[in-house]
């Protein structure tokens, strides 16, 4: 698995390259390229910690699931099964006249 420093050594040393060539068109590119990657690396460092605080949150038992939301031991507002589940997402649910919703339209 190719790790943040790899990356980040990768990029340098391609910029580095890019440089030498004095092709401005090529270093604008690569610019771009490496913005671009750093911006994925950041995304995936948060989204690996994300998933670090639901793994151990389920480790230590305090979430639990009810067949159609998921709990957290000691709050009173579930979370939606579907956002964590299949997007990734911490979400809250919200009251509604309908029983518990989620507000970006997955009900359950």
């Amino acid at each position: 698995m190719v790790n943040y420093s790899d990356v980040s050594q990768l990029v340098r040393d391609v910029t580095e390259l890019v440089r030498k060539s004095r092709d401005a068109e090529l270093i604008a590119k690569a610019t771009e390229m490496a913005k671009a990657i750093n911006e994925l690396v950041i995304e995936n460092i948060e989204l690996e910690n994300r998933l670090n605080e639901k793994l151990n949150l389920r480790e230590r038992g305090r979430i639990s699931d009810d067949g159609r939301m998921y709990w957290v031991e000691g709050e009173h507002v579930p979370y939606c099964s579907y956002c964590f589940e299949v997007d990734g997402i911490v979400k809250h649910m919200i009251p509604s006249d309908y029983g518990w919703v989620c507000e970006r339209n997955h009900t359950r």
